[in-house]
């Protein structure tokens, strides 16, 4: 009989501290599902359901091992954990008397509760060279937020204990879906959405909040400091900031007032790129609509102004008396068991310590208790003789995530950095370490989560024992502590550990386990502290000055701008515009995937499958700009390096910015760098330009320009597509590709990028054409033939017509006086020359490319051995033309046609059938000038429906209509097409909404005939018409009408039937004009390019 039990634990899979219940079943994980009795409510996102397939993924790392080559070489050798531990011992100790304690760094990654032993572990050794994460994310929150108000953690309250909810939500700068990396976006945001009245999304590109959004502030990335001082600028300028908060309880509002007013809409907007009635809408709605919460993203911190966009937030949200009331933002307050911290903060940071904080002198903010990584790195490269000599890094892949990848490479490369890396797989990051140490994953190990927001720490329980030798991080910081500082690690063992951090509940380890959690909250939770004796006696905040300091009396001291400002970021469109030309576009590496958390999981099949390769997003206006397809791979590149990434044509996002991928390298393939550098943003991004009080990069805003990658170029990009199509197991189980060996291809985004050539190929299949579309095919030649030959003879025959006494009319029509008296005129010469010219050169060329275009059909058979889909009754249908489409074509068609005909027959009196139509049959001569003269009215009606509807679908419906706008890409297919035609490519190009054929046909008629009106109504009025454009502009007039009567007839005739109604493509006949709609199946063969309509609903008023 099998042991079965459930163990109630914490999911450590991000910052979340969602609740879990895992079943277990003879030792073995089989279930893992949310615990709906958890302060989560049962909610788990992917990351935490995958967890299966990480404990249980076989390349985890089991035992101790040390390098035996050269750092890079893959040359391992087991060893025990005492060898390991004596060693890590002795090279510590070793670079602590040889060159100092701060030498030796200990890093980690986002941490998710080992962040404490970190900091313990490397302030037991008389260091202060902690490396952590936490300057691009987390950090400059806490540190502003403790200047301004005096505490350092400010976390919006979602949850109603005081009785309110959050009324209007800002969103800024999550650039993540609803999961994301921390529970307050999780749960407790989504239920907050039931009582939200406004939720305002500050983003560059659309995520699922802007379909929830009242108002979504598409922005510049790098600009939000801007945009924030112009909502405050609003704000103040309008009388909304709440005074009675604001003269009690802040200090500085009249500087900040100063200071927001240099910032009026009209400059922010042509910074920010945002509307300034947006701006100023949004600014509205948080004063006015309260209270308000604003959440914070770690973008916000990824760039070199991060200082100043937290200072803007909490300034925003103190005028306007978001601060400590219920629904706004809240200090929670803690759990019986105080401040986790504590655990830590008991070794304090001497002087010493902190002289020799890496970077600390120039990031004071940000390296005031921490290094600053970026500077390690830097005296790495540079061999500076204060280096750091140690580096143990529990968990974290710093050569992933941290700026301009090469840097970071040479310095794990240096032989004489000893590198000790705590982790569950092998990485870039262990690659290059000397020592690997192997660590248990969160469910198979006794902890603490206390993470974010404080009001709760609760129980990491084990489930089951880890995989061969592998350690928890609490135990192997206790293992090295009591080596290398045993004064600070008193413990026996994890478990004594963990009793000494909960102690303050009057809770042991084992009484917290079966509890699981200790939290504060509902009435425990305290508002409005300020008010209180909570922080100083008779209220007030915990700042120097007793309130909330919109104007930092701290960084006036330590030498920075004690008001919030906006400065552009190293590299922009305003701050480097050369650069700007070369490098056209902003990039932001903001774009992080629910199902990843920074680099981690890109090796768990589950969490891969939705997103396979690194993926940028472009605009479609961008796309077509570039020849670049949805689908296709496409290069990014700075001045400092180019990477390559899957690309989405994506309409959310500005034509002017591309967002990439973040923290991305291939799990999969060969160190040491496991495809670290084909992808990855951080190859591109800069470590030159930092905030001055955090250091942190701009990794979130700098210049780029974007190209499509030639399939010559794609041999290098690992081949992840034939692992998750098709395949059978899981990542891990499946052996790398071996040179040499045929694999089939699979189908999906990523089949096209297959080995074709080991591929073997079936012989190519002749396709026969149906008799029925074979005869209609031999018609279609003969008829444009036919056309061909005519216009050849009409065209001599015109020639002849060009002298001034060649050009005959029938003399008593209201212009005939004006043509008589300026026949010999020069300008009247030119423009019928001109107009010769151009209906000879444009219609020839067209005209010998469709009779070629057929020929290669009869050579080929037809072009697709299948024949395009015909529009079937049932078939789900794409609305290609709307109903005021449609009659304006109806309209146009009826009166060109016999509007032409009546004008045409008149505009050759030498020809005996002229003579015979025009004076001999019923109205005679005057008979058919009414009539076309009627007819013509109705093609100037059409003409003005058409331009008033243009004009409503632009600027009431703000339809861009871009679709048929010409092209970077038209010019292109029209090679390629002209390549295929006469053989020399094996494809036509694939086409977006309309075809390079199409756009002509529609720009040539769009010109054409509102030609032909304004020209009719000279000659017909020129009473009206000679004061303005004077007799000889009549004369003009009439030529011009006659001459693009003449080019509109053979274009019309032989062009556009053909490919608007006759081509053998759409055969037996486009019918699309008459319904307005083509199936999605046919549509899809004829334009496959057009991913936003054919992923779309058929609607009943499409964007046409």
């Amino acid at each position: 009989m099998s042991e079965r039990k459930i163990v109630k634990t914490t999911c450590k899979g991000c910052h979340g501290g969602c609740g879990v219940l895992v079943t277990v079943e003879d030792g073995v994980i089989v279930h893992v599902e949310g615990n709906p009795h958890s302060l989560t409510g049962g909610t788990m996102c992917a990351k935490g359901l995958s967890q299966l397939q990480h404990v249980n993924n076989p390349y985890r790392i089991k035992y101790p091992m040390k390098r035996v080559g050269k750092k890079g070489e893959g040359k391992w050798q087991r060893i025990t954990w005492d060898e390991a531990l004596d060693t890590i011992t002795e090279r510590v100790n070793e670079a602590r008397d040889k060159y100092g304690p701060h030498t030796v760094a200990i890093s980690q990654g986002t941490g998710r509760g080992c962040n404490r032993y970190i900091h313990r572990l490397v302030r037991s050794i008389g260091s202060a060279n902690a490396i952590t994460p936490g300057y691009v994310c987390h950090s400059p929150r806490i540190g502003i937020y403790g200047l301004v108000t005096g505490y350092g953690r400010l976390y919006c309250d979602y949850h109603g204990w005081g009785g309110e909810y959050p009324k209007t939500q800002i969103i800024l700068a999550k650039q993540l879906e609803i999961s994301s990396a921390d529970s307050e976006m999780a749960v407790w945001f989504l239920k907050s959405l039931d009582h939200v009245k406004n939720v305002i999304v500050i983003d560059p590109r659309a995520t699922a909040m802007t379909a929830r959004a009242t108002e979504w502030l598409q922005l510049r990335p790098g600009t939000d400091a801007a945009l924030l001082l112009g909502m405050m600028n609003v704000i103040i300028q309008e009388g909304l900031y709440d005074k009675e908060f604001v003269e009690k309880w802040t200090y500085g509002f009249d500087e900040l007032k100063a200071r927001a007013a240099e910032y009026p809409l009209d400059k922010v907007e042509q910074i920010t790129w945002v509307p300034r009635e947006k701006i100023a809408r949004a600014a509205r709605l948080f004063a006015v609509d309260t209270p308000g919460c604003i959440q914070v993203g770690s973008s916000l911190e990824r760039q070199a102004n991060a200082g100043q966009n937290i200072r803007c937030v909490v300034n925003l949200c103190g005028i306007t008396g978001n601060i400590e009331r219920p629904g706004s933002m809240m200090s929670w307050v803690l759990p019986a068991t105080g401040l986790i911290e504590d655990f830590f903060n008991e070794i304090p940071i001497t002087p010493e310590m902190k002289s020799k904080i890496k970077g600390g002198s120039n990031y004071k903010m940000g390296a005031a208790r921490t290094a600053h990584s970026d500077t390690v790195i830097k005296e790495l490269v540079e061999g500076h003789p204060d280096r750091i000599r140690v580096w143990i890094a529990i968990a974290g892949q710093q050569i992933v995530h941290l700026a301009y990848t090469p840097d970071v490479i040479k310095a794990h490369q240096r032989e004489d950095l000893f590198r000790v890396q705590v982790d569950l797989f092998m990485g870039p990051a262990a690659e290059y370490a000397n020592i690997v140490l192997p660590a248990a994953h969160y469910l198979e190990l006794d902890d603490v989560y206390d993470m974010h927001p404080r009001f709760f720490i609760s129980a990491i329980n084990k489930c089951v024992e880890p995989p061969g030798e592998a350690r928890s991080d609490a135990q192997i910081a206790l293992d090295i502590g009591k080596r290398v500082a045993p004064k600070y690690w008193p413990w026996q063992n994890v478990e004594e550990m963990l009793d000494y951090q909960v102690r303050r509940g009057n809770l042991t380890w084992k009484q917290f386990s079966e509890q699981t959690v200790c939290a504060c909250t509902g009435k425990d939770q305290i508002y409005y502290k300020y008010k209180t004796d909570y922080w100083r006696k008779g209220g007030g905040f915990p700042t120097p000055t007793g309130k909330l300091e919109l104007y930092s009396t701290t960084l006036k001291e330590m030498g920075y701008d004690p008001l919030p400002q906006f400065v552009e970021p190293g590299e922009s469109p305003v701050s480097t515009p050369e650069l700007a030309k070369e490098y056209p576009y902003v990039l932001t590496t903001g774009y992080r995937q629910p199902f990843y958390f920074l680099a981690q999981y890109r090796n768990i099949p589950w969490l891969r499958s939705f997103m396979v390769y690194p993926t940028a997003q472009i605009n479609p206006e961008t796309a077509v700009k570039h020849g670049i397809k949805d689908g296709d791979w496409i290069w990014i590149e700075s001045p400092r390096g180019k990477i390559r990434q899957f690309c989405r044509v994506f309409p959310g996002i500005d034509p002017r910015v591309v967002m990439a991928t973040a923290n991305c390298f291939y799990p999969e393939e060969p160190g040491p760098l496991h495809g670290l550098t084909i992808s990855s943003p951080n190859m591109l991004t800069s470590n030159k330009h930092f905030d001055p009080m955090y250091g942190s990069p701009d990794l979130t805003c700098l210049m780029c320009r974007i190209s499509k990658v030639e399939e010559k170029d794609m041999k290098d990009i690992p081949r992840s597509a034939y692992r998750l199509q098709g395949y059978e197991g899981d990542i891990g189980t499946v052996p790398p590709l071996q040179e040499g060996k045929t694999y089939p291809k699979k189908p999906g985004f990523f089949s096209q990028w297959a080995d074709e050539e080991n591929e073997p190929k079936p012989p190519a299949k002749k396709a026969k054409l149906s008799p029925k579309k074979n005869a209609y095919f031999s018609f279609v030649t003969v008829v444009e033939l036919a056309i061909l030959v005519a216009f050849v003879w009409f065209m001599v025959y015109l020639f002849n017509t060009l002298s001034p006494n060649g050009y005959l009319f029938y003399g008593d029509a209201p212009h005939a006086p004006y043509l008589q008296e300026f026949a010999s005129h020069p300008a009247a010469v030119v423009v019928r020359w001109l107009f010769y010219l151009l209906t000879a050169g444009l219609m020839l060329p067209m005209m010998l490319t469709i009779l070629a275009e057929l020929a290669r059909w009869r050579i080929n058979q037809g072009r697709n051995p299948v024949e395009l889909p015909p529009n079937k009754p049932g078939d789900e249908k794409i609305t290609r033309f709307d109903t005021h489409f449609k009659l304006q074509h109806y309209l146009l068609m009826f009166g060109i046609i016999t509007a032409g005909f009546l004008g045409l027959s008149q505009a050759f009196p030498d020809w005996s059938v002229s003579q015979w139509f025009v004076l001999q049959t019923a109205g005679g001569l005057e008979g058919k000038r009414l009539f076309h003269h009627i007819f013509a009215y109705v093609v100037d009606f059409t003409v003005f429906y058409f331009i008033f509807y243009l004009l409503y679908k632009l600027i009431i419906k703000k339809e861009k209509m871009r679709a048929m706008l010409p092209n970077v890409k038209d010019i292109k297919d029209f090679f390629e097409m002209n390549l295929y035609i006469f053989g020399i490519k094996k494809h036509e190009p694939e086409y977006s909404r309309y075809t390079f054929g199409q756009k002509l046909d529609f720009f040539i008629i769009a010109l054409g005939v509102p030609t032909l009106s304004l020209t009719g109504l000279a000659m017909h009025y020129t009473w009206i018409s000679e004061p303005i454009i004077q007799p000889l502009g009549i004369a003009l007039a009439a030529i011009i009408h006659r001459s693009m009567a003449i080019f509109l007839t053979w274009f019309i005739i032989s062009v556009h039937f053909y490919y608007a109604h006759f081509s053998p493509d759409l055969f037996p006949v486009n019918t699309v004009i008459l319904t307005g709609k083509m199936s999605k199946a046919r549509y899809a063969a004829l334009f496959p390019m057009d991913k936003e309509r054919l992923q779309e609903k058929v609607n009943e008023n499409p964007r046409v």
